[in-house]
């Protein structure tokens, strides 16, 4: 059976009597020319009779007892009403129309309808609040996030997301409630976080979490470097802003990139406290080993939001390392020192290409949140880094797998056990390339290859 369009499933309702409406986001969308790419459709057609309409479509059932279905993986709820008695699981009743299920809704650009004629159906403002760049909550915000905290984080990224100014009162209940968000589990904040990143909304995202105070229930690994100097000689901001900063370079050379934003959101995140923060000879602060006092926090912070461990180990790699030393215009032998020291975060070649390619990006990223003159001190000593470093990863052996010969080859000329390893070893250190080569270092060290 063809897959049935969001369009004919609401045509298809309205054929058999029932009311039927585009819900929700792909409204707001719609009505900001943005791209829609999910549909949901709210009508008052019961779930037995939404499943009786399409018994010939692909039905997923899952939310049927919360009056939700799929066909063929577009989103139908009956009109619903919702309370709470154990805050964020409300208790789901089927209402007639409209105008009772919009006012459960979170927000008023979230809580609009619109037929099937085109006609919008808005009960609380949401074409206003669109046409001002608001974000409000439906009814009264208190409630709103009482019945739901994760609304408090949800209402800060769709502003952040569309470029909005959240509206005084709902921002105040922001403020008033953020404690609730303790009852939010991290992997719901996780999910949240990602649409952030996606929708290259996270520089704005961290600002309302921070003249909210809400900082703490999302990144507490940074509440402390909010007004926390650093050396005016390199920085000419706080560390909260620093990172700000280099989000935002992130979002403009590497939009929607989610492993350069976590490792910017989270490489300074050690910077201050206690064994790593110093002073230097002229007196000014400084955090030697932040990067390395860094990765632990980070590794247990994205296992806490749920990230996967492909993920984990990138944004680790980055933190442990964008604060590696780099000269301009170096010499083959200190690339090659740099490589070493990185390499073993890496199974071969290909993977230690990317693994520093994504390196240089970030740290670039990094730069644009100096002072000015070290900024551009930096920029240019990166860049100048840059074909050094491709053309040793040409010319240059750093893995066993991309020897002429391997353990086998080895011991068919005699050599045994830890021996075999060893010579291995010495061959990648030699960058020996080509397999007659092997043969004479082979041989001079008294092994018989057969030559």
């Amino acid at each position: 059976m063809k897959k049935i369009s969001p369009v004919d499933i609401l045509n298809r309702l309205e054929e058999n009597g029932f009311i039927a409406y585009f819900v929700g986001g792909c409204v707001r969308d719609e009505l900001l020319h943005i791209a829609v790419n999910d549909f949901d459709i709210a009508t008052n057609a019961t779930p037995s009779e939404i499943e009786r309409i399409f018994a010939e479509q692909s039905l997923d059932m899952i939310g049927r007892n919360f009056g939700v279905m799929l066909i063929d993986g577009i989103e139908v709820a009956s009109f619903r009403s919702e309370s709470y008695h154990i805050m964020g699981k409300p208790d789901v009743v089927l209402v007639g129309d409209f105008h009772e299920d919009s006012s459960r809704r979170d927000f008023t650009v979230n809580a609009m309808a619109r037929t099937s004629q085109g006609t919008v159906i808005d009960y609380h403002g949401g074409l206003e609040d669109l046409e001002s760049k608001i974000i409000r909550a439906v009814g009264a915000p208190n409630e709103r996030f009482k019945e739901d905290p994760s609304r408090i984080l949800r209402g800060m990224y769709l502003a952040a997301r569309l470029d909005f100014k959240i509206e005084s009162g709902t921002f105040a209940a922001m403020k008033k409630n953020r404690d609730l968000l303790r009852n939010v589990p991290p992997e719901l904040i996780g999910k949240i976080l990602e649409k952030v990143i996606k929708h290259n909304a996270t520089s704005k995202f961290m600002v309302f979490l921070r003249d909210s105070n809400v900082l703490d229930y999302v990144f507490p690994e940074l509440s402390h470097t909010v007004g926390l100097l650093q050396n005016p000689k390199y920085h000419d901001s706080d560390v909260f802003e620093h990172t700000i900063r280099v989000v935002r370079a992130v979002e403009r050379y590497y939009p929607g990139n989610l492993v350069l934003t976590l490792s910017a959101i989270y490489h300074d995140c050690r910077k201050g406290i206690e064994g790593v923060r110093g002073i230097n000879n002229e007196g000014f602060p400084n955090d030697l080993g932040h990067e390395e006092a860094g990765v632990p926090i980070t590794e247990q912070a994205l296992r806490n939001l749920s990230f996967g461990k492909r993920i984990i180990k990138q944004v680790s790699f980055l933190v442990r390392f964008h604060g590696l030393k780099l000269v301009e215009n170096p010499s083959q032998t200190k690339v090659k020192r740099i490589i070493r020291k990185v390499k073993d975060d890496f199974p071969d070649k290909n993977a230690l290409r990317r693994g520093l390619s994504q390196l240089i990006e970030f740290k670039k990223c990094d730069a644009e949140g100096f002072n000015p003159w070290f900024r551009q001190e930096s920029l240019q000593t990166i860049t100048s880094v840059q074909s050094t470093l491709d053309n040793v990863l040409c010319n240059t052996i750093f893995y066993r797998s991309e020897l002429p010969v391997n353990g086998t080859d080895l011991m068919s000329w005699g050599v045994q056990g830890k021996q075999i390893g060893e010579m291995l070893d010495y061959l990648v250190i030699e960058n020996v390339q080509d397999r007659k080569r092997v043969e004479k270092l082979l041989l001079r060290k008294g092994f018989n290859t057969g030559t």
